[in-house]
């Protein structure tokens, strides 16, 4: 169990850590960035989030699925 409670911490701390790091990067980026490029650049990151989701699900399907969403040339 004790092992189990420091990993969980570790992971915990890290996951921690990575959020501090995210907030200062947007800081950074926002103080560099006017508001249209703000905009425009969390529109961007929503729409690679997606794109990245929908190619996720896409490998995950099975191979004969994929190929017949593919049109033929």
């Amino acid at each position: 169990d004790s092992v189990l409670r420091e990993r969980l911490r570790a992971l915990r701390e890290h996951d921690e850590k990575n959020a501090a790091d995210l907030r200062r990067a947007y800081s950074a980026l926002d103080e560099v960035l006017d508001l249209r490029q703000q905009a425009r650049f969390r529109l961007f990151e929503e729409r690679m989030e997606q794109r990245k989701f929908e190619l996720l699900m896409r490998a995950r399907q099975p191979r004969a699925q994929q190929n017949r969403r593919r049109p033929t040339p």
